[in-house]
């Protein structure tokens, strides 16, 4: 007993307790990013709402079926990410894409396990191992892909470090379980098996060179041409359906784009190689391959822009960087040895510093997390969290609204930032593709769906460094619009600008569906004779009248009557919201943004605005004063509903009571 004792607390005393300190440190904050990413609401549909969906549904004994251009296809389809099955049972256990988004982060630390041994039994050295492993978990195009959303290729990106360190020491049967695991990621990751196959033979070893290459080859082969297009979803709804669709989808526009984007190209390709410049030089084979491996990414037309460094396509060239590095330090460490005289050479400690430092500049740069300065300097009103990473008080209303409103495996049509949050159902379809094509059709997305989840108050800026923030939000409005000029779809819930429009359901009645949608109505006419408004808004519209009429069951009817004033016609669109002396209880007033909007209001024309508001619970009962105003929806932060982006000034309306 004492022996083994004796045993444990050597062992203790001999691992590695800075290493881990520093991977724990980094998968902590890698993982904490993307957490709050998601539950600040910045994730989106494309791509963690697909994966979610994918996953859930495999999940339920579908094959990896996600809703994609209006329809229902499979992740088989397309990039073939076999691994998610393996991630269904975790999913099965723990239903949330936050699952998802910690097993990445785990995943891509895990990947510091075999790097370390690899490096440790080249140069013998745990300063070598450490700053190596460091490198890796800081590598800028590593962390940009951790925090963007959950890919095939991302989870590839560790295990084909464990495949490397299994080759190096020549474990054949832990180098093929990980070659496999690493390509059931996604269909494409054959390219750089291949790749790796072909450098093998060329570096001499011939015999598992020539295995690597056919596995990498017959792998993409099968998957390509048999497994996604026995799951081929009908072309209409998909560009990458066919062979020839996924390489129009990904290279189809390169030679019309490469003569106005090579420069640009060329500014990308060298932030991701820039952290091994100080290496380079001693491993250039390496290097080699690593652009072989990249230069599909280099070279893409695909949207986003596909070949942008924070893309996680490069997630499979980080490996190969990595390897770079670590063989430079090995060569070094082997000419200081064989060296008989010492000389002012580079040494392996030089070269690894200098990396580090490399590598820590460029993220510093290019990578929003507490390393960059960029991060502290938010313009948002929280804090010192920038604007991708930023919880607010809103954030938590919408986690308790969709809870409470939206009902669970209900088909949705939903906006792509709410998306992810519901992401556990079968059909779950946004309006706009983020690539621009051609959206499907709406009435045949409402047909599908029993509800439509929008958010009329979006909440989402988007904000380069060095530009000024974008916000759009009107994002909702256009869906919204089409919903509610049907006579099937009916707004049941809105708090906050958050809206819930249900389908009315065939047999009932008139009055039951009156009863149970929040009446919204308009009319607008000329005025025959021109009223004197109580307030001006801008010299842009008056108000005339404002009545607020108390019903059953904490609901309560606002009408308003406006005036269009000559100003009007040099306004962009404009949209009014009656407050609450509460939080979360802004009214956003849905007729005059969905069913007559101020761009085609005239001077002289006096417009109505009939609608229902039904306050949560969360609204305490009490006395409220209600005060009116217009905003100026052109604005960055018009979602804030404040005095930036206010058009006049607020006007009190009336007092209710709450019961």
């Amino acid at each position: 007993m004492a022996s083994a004792t004796q045993q444990l607390k050597s062992r203790l005393r001999d691992f590695d307790w800075i290493t881990l300190g520093c991977v724990l440190l980094v998968t902590v904050m890698l993982t904490t990013l993307s957490v709050l990413r998601y539950t600040a609401y910045d994730a989106r549909m494309f791509d963690l709402g697909n994966m979610a969906q994918a996953i859930w549904s495999g999940t339920q004994g579908r094959p990896l079926e996600f809703s994609y251009r209006g329809q229902t296809t499979s992740r088989l389809a397309m990039h073939v990410e076999l691994i998610y099955f393996l991630l269904s049972p975790l999913y099965a256990a723990f239903p949330s894409p936050v699952t998802l988004l910690v097993a990445q982060a785990l995943l891509f630390a895990a990947g510091s396990i075999p790097l370390y041994r690899l490096v440790y039994r080249r140069i013998g050295n745990r300063n070598a191992a450490r700053l190596v492993t460091l490198i890796y978990m800081t590598f800028p195009i590593a962390q940009t892909a951790v925090l963007f959303d959950l890919h095939g290729d991302t989870l590839a990106m560790p295990l084909l470090l464990f495949a490397l360190e299994a080759l190096d020491r020549r474990a054949w049967r832990a180098y093929a379980v990980s070659i496999l695991l690493a390509l059931s990621c996604k269909v494409y990751i054959a390219a750089p098996v291949c790749a790796l196959g072909a450098f093998l033979v060329l570096k001499g070893s011939r015999k598992v060179g020539v295995l690597t290459l056919v596995a990498g080859f017959v792998w993409g082969a099968v998957v390509f041409l048999g497994v996604r297009p026995l799951f081929a979803a009908p072309e209409s709804i998909s560009q990458q359906t066919s062979a020839i669709g996924y390489a129009k989808f990904y290279f189809g526009e390169l030679l019309s784009e490469f003569s106005k984007s090579w420069l640009l190209r060329v500014g990308h390709g060298l932030a991701v190689f820039a952290p091994v410049i100080p290496v380079a030089l001693y491993v250039p084979e390496w290097i080699a391959l690593a652009l072989v491996v990249a230069s599909p990414v280099l070279l893409s037309s695909g949207p986003g822009p596909s070949f942008h460094y924070g893309s996680h396509h490069y997630a499979t060239v980080v490996p190969f960087l990595i390897w770079a590095i670590v063989e430079a330090a090995s060569r070094l460490h082997r000419a200081s040895l064989e060296r008989k005289t010492p000389g002012k050479t580079v040494t392996w400690q030089t070269a690894l510093g200098a990396t580090l430092a490399m590598t820590l500049l460029v993220n510093m740069q290019l990578v929003n997390t507490p390393l960059s300065p960029g991060y502290w300097s938010s313009r948002t009103e929280s804090g010192l969290f920038p604007p991708t990473y930023a919880r607010t008080q809103r954030d938590a209303l919408k986690d308790r609204w969709l809870a409470q409103n939206v009902p669970a495996e209900a088909g949705l049509v939903t906006s792509p930032l709410l998306a992810p949050h519901l992401a556990n159902r079968f059909e779950l379809h946004i309006a706009y593709p983020p690539d621009g094509t051609t959206p499907p059709d709406l009435a045949q997305l409402f047909a599908r769906v029993d509800y439509v989840v929008l958010d009329g108050l979006l909440d989402y800026i988007e904000c380069e460094r060095g530009e000024e923030p974008v916000g759009d939000v009107t994002y909702d409005w256009e869906i919204a619009m089409a919903a509610l000029n049907r006579q099937d779809y009916g707004l049941v819930a809105a708090q906050d600008g958050l809206l819930l429009l249900e389908r009315r359901v065939v047999g009932i009645t008139d009055t039951a569906w009156e009863d149970h949608v929040l009446l919204q109505a308009v009319t607008h006419a000329p005025a025959e004779i021109l009223p004197a408004p109580q307030a001006e808004f801008a010299g842009a519209i008056g108000l005339v009248e404002a009545s607020i009429t108390p019903l059953e069951d904490r609901r309560v009817l606002l009408r308003y009557t406006w005036l269009a004033l000559d100003g009007i016609a040099s306004q962009p669109q404009l949209f009014a919201v009656t407050h609450l002396e509460a939080e979360n209880a802004r009214i956003l007033h849905v007729p005059t943004i969905t069913m007559y909007p101020t761009t085609v209001w005239t001077p002289g024309e006096l417009i109505t605005e009939t609608f229902e508001v039904q306050f949560p619970a969360d609204i305490p009962s009490g006395q409220y004063t209600l005060t009116v105003g217009w905003y100026d929806s052109t604005q960055a932060f018009a979602f804030l509903t404040d005095e930036q982006s206010r058009v006049g000034a607020e006007v009190p309306v009336g007092q209710i009571i709450i019961p």
